[in-house]
């Protein structure tokens, strides 16, 4: 595959890519990992407690996969076992955009989707190098899960635009946004699983964790039902990993791979003739530490099946330091 370089394991980007922040907090590399803990300690969310992380995004044109001239002959996405095999040592493409911010997320107060749906909110703020003064206050995560949405499924363009509040913002993929596998917004923690809502409906929108943390269990959540029936999201614990970030390095922590699968699209040429058919997903993993929360995310973005496609870009998060609610929070 000309042009194309090799990163190394997952935790090696993080390495490579996050060098350590000077004055930051540092993690007790003696800190117990998270086997055998529960579920409520593995994300803890008192409000006021935050985590701060260097954002690192690269940007490629994408290679590879391949147009199916009949809608039986396209493959399934990957399976779980296929893309942790890969994870970290997947080519990627040329690089001709890469970009750097802070990225931080806060537990603060509670917040009404559009949909109706009050939670605790998990409030993301984005603020870039060129911007330092200008934080962007925005759900970036879920603004990116409609984007690629948008880019993957062109038959839904007029769905979208008609049911999802924010439509104007579907429309605008080449704008900095977080990772689709670390993001805040409306979210809620039970005995059974993690995870967040939105404003399509009223339905538990993404699933973080479920109550299974033992390594190979998986699950499989359905995503914007209201206007697709086949786009999911599927996990699975992998297991304890080290993890070095900014923040120092995690021995222990817990390792959930995630793929969404955006399912089969029909595409037409130019004058709108029926072109053949693709699929497009995207994969990604959240490093969790028992008590602290999520440390590290990795995310490649967009890549269709078959033919060697290496997606459009990838995003690496790396905790440079969190702050337990040791005082009252206060509204940015």
């Amino acid at each position: 595959m000309t042009g194309h370089i090799r990163v190394r394991s997952a935790a090696l980007v993080l390495l490579l890519l996050l060098t350590p922040a000077a004055g930051c907090r540092r993690s007790n590399p003696a800190a117990p990992g998270p086997s055998g803990s529960a579920l409520q300690t593995l994300w803890p969310n008192e409000d006021g407690r935050s985590w701060t992380y260097r954002s690192v995004e690269r940007g490629w044109g994408d290679t590879g996969g391949r147009v199916y001239q009949t809608l039986d002959s396209v493959p399934p996405a990957p399976s779980l076992t296929e893309i942790a095999a890969i994870l970290g040592t997947q080519p990627i493409g040329t690089v001709t955009r890469s970009d750097s911010a802070t990225y931080r997320l806060q537990f603060a107060g509670t917040i009404t989707t559009q949909s109706g749906v009050t939670k605790q909110y998990l409030r993301e703020t984005l603020i870039r190098p060129s911007q330092p003064a200008a934080p962007s206050r925005v759900r970036s995560g879920e603004a990116a899960f409609f984007a690629q949405l948008w880019r993957a499924r062109p038959d839904l363009r007029p769905r979208n635009a008609a049911r999802v509040p924010f439509a104007r913002m579907l429309a605008d993929t080449s704008d900095w946004y977080a990772s689709i596998f670390l993001h805040g917004y409306a979210w809620e923690k039970t005995a059974q699983w993690i995870g967040t809502y939105g404003d399509v409906d009223t339905l538990l929108a993404w699933k973080y964790l479920t109550a299974n943390l033992w390594p190979g269990s998986e699950f499989t959540h359905q995503l914007v039902p209201a206007l697709a029936s086949d786009v999911w999201l599927r996990g699975r614990i992998l297991g304890t990993r080290p993890v070095q970030t900014p923040a120092g390095t995690f021995p222990n922590a817990l390792l959930c791979l995630y793929l969404v699968d955006y399912g089969i699209v029909q595409l037409t040429d130019p004058a709108g003739n029926p072109a053949g058919f693709t699929r497009s997903y995207g994969y990604g993993a959240v490093w969790y530490v028992d008590g602290i929360g999520p440390v590290a995310c990795y995310e490649r973005k967009m890549l269709t099946v078959g033919g060697g496609s290496v997606g459009y870009g990838d995003i690496t998060l790396g905790l440079t330091s969190f702050s337990p609610a040791l005082v009252a929070w206060r509204a940015w």
